[in-house]
């Protein structure tokens, strides 16, 4: 067994002559000396794992953390690729009018519903923009038609096949000369895809 260097701290101590000066003390030094001693192991052995527990602690609340951000961002990255998809489907949606007009759009609609001799007006109308869309209207006026084929008109311009329409400001009076014969008056929106967006996807 190796010896101990006579220059470390443990080789330069005579634990014999401690524990003579130690048995020459009285009873009640000895006391506070023992007391002392355990106190002082009890702390060299709590300290550390004190300081390593604190330590766990601060890692484990950092975790957290990191997780929940993790969490948060994987989220708005799932919502930015829902909105993209949501996006690229009504530009499709929009792509597939072919670039007809609001008005002959309406004016193929009432032919078909038979009352396109009734048409007074139909006025284009700018409603808004957007960075990828233009909202488009159409001010319109439809005379001496019954309320079956109002219902019949608006139901066919709401469900349309290729180009999604709103139905806006309706108002419906009975004509003077007849009151089953009314006068319809409504505007149509809908959204025309900007031609920059378009060149951009």
């Amino acid at each position: 067994m190796t010896e101990r260097s006579k220059y470390s701290l443990l080789g330069r101590i005579n634990f014999e002559d401690l524990y003579n000066a130690f048995l020459g003390l009285e009873q009640r030094q000895q006391t506070f000396i023992v007391i002392g001693g355990v106190v002082l192991a009890i702390l060299l052995i709590i300290l550390p794992i004190s300081c390593a527990t604190s330590r766990l602690g601060k890692l484990g609340e950092d975790y957290e953390k990191s997780r929940e951000g993790m969490s948060s961002f994987m989220s708005k990255i799932h919502d930015y690729q829902a909105s993209k998809k949501q996006l690229a489907e009504v530009q499709k949606q929009l792509s597939a009018g072919g670039g007809q007009s609001l008005t002959t759009v309406l004016e193929a609609l009432a032919n078909e519903e038979g009352i396109g001799g009734n048409i007074e007006k139909l006025k284009p109308v700018n409603m808004g923009t957007s960075d990828y869309f233009d909202e488009t209207g159409v001010d319109a006026t439809i005379s001496k038609v019954t309320l079956d084929q109002i219902v019949g008109y608006l139901s066919r311009i709401e469900t349309h096949p290729d180009i999604p329409m709103k139905v806006k400001k309706m108002q419906i009076k009975p004509r003077y000369g007849g009151r089953s014969q009314l006068t319809l008056t409504f505007q149509v929106s809908t959204m025309q895809i900007k031609k920059e967006a378009e060149t951009s996807e």
